[in-house]
């Protein structure tokens, strides 16, 4: 009887884990589309607080004369030629 229970609770703890990974799965493909729907509203001669209030805080700065990159998670950059967008990448 208590080897049933026993492998009744390790059935339980994996369609648990099952479940959990799922949710895991959609969360980071809606979390993705978010990143690309963001990305995809990045227009050229955008300010810096506008590609910021629309990408949030880059991960790091890069400023050279007149030239900034910043670096966001994932892959992504923006390139700003005296604080106008000039070009980016997309994660």
């Amino acid at each position: 009887m208590e080897a049933l229970l026993g492998f009744v609770a390790i059935l339980c703890f994996g369609f648990l884990g099952i479940a959990c990974l799922k949710e895991q799965i959609e969360r980071n493909k809606w979390k993705k589309k978010e990143t690309r729907e963001r990305w995809r509203k990045i227009r050229s001669a955008m300010t810096q607080q506008e590609v910021r209030s629309i990408l949030g805080e880059p991960r790091s700065i890069q400023v050279e004369n007149a030239t900034t990159l910043w670096s966001f998670e994932r892959g992504g950059f923006t390139k700003f030629q005296e604080q106008n967008l000039v070009a980016w990448k997309e994660p």
